[in-house]
């Protein structure tokens, strides 16, 4: 038995797809998550938060910070916790070859999906835990690119957590 499949049952095939897709990038990032998690209490205080905010120096190719948000809780034995979201306007990767050419067109122009799944701007976070006692520093949070390479699609990200005294 010879069977055509007809243009009509491919494009319903590739909108479903299309679909599914367009529901993962939509929801899949913004599940609910518990906030403050437990074990933590919901912080204000602006002039705490700015006296340790750090200085955020990044490459000019990203456009200024256009603004430093914060969060902070403190845990059940006494430690307070700030997480510092730097906000840019756009991240854009301008190099060449197909990896990049994609991420311009998908990602961060064009179709525009990190907007979509993560809304306007690039932000990151630095997490810092102070000790009341003496208000030190006593750990600081972050991630960085792992193994960067411009010539790719995207890129992967890995923690970073020092630990110590820092002043």
């Amino acid at each position: 038995m010879n069977r055509k499949i007809s243009y009509t049952t491919i494009f319903a095939i590739i909108i479903t797809v299309f679909l599914v897709l367009l529901c993962f990038v939509l929801y899949y990032p913004t599940g609910k998550q518990e906030s403050p998690p437990m074990g933590y209490a919901p912080l204000r205080d602006d002039e705490l938060a700015a006296h340790f905010k750090p200085v955020f120096d990044c490459p000019t190719e990203f456009g200024p910070i256009l603004a430093v948000y914060y969060r902070a809780a403190i845990d059940d034995s006494g430690i307070i916790h700030i997480a510092y979201h730097p906000l840019w306007e756009r991240e854009r990767n301008n190099a060449k070859g197909i990896g990049p050419f994609l991420s311009r067109i998908l990602y961060t122009g064009g179709l525009s999906l990190q907007g979509l799944m993560f809304g306007p701007g690039d932000i990151e976070a630095v997490a810092l835990a102070i000790d009341p006692v003496g208000w030190k520093v006593v750990e600081i949070d972050y991630e960085t690119a792992a193994d960067y390479n411009p010539s790719a699609f995207s890129v992967k990200h890995k923690a970073v957590s020092l630990t110590g005294s820092f002043a």
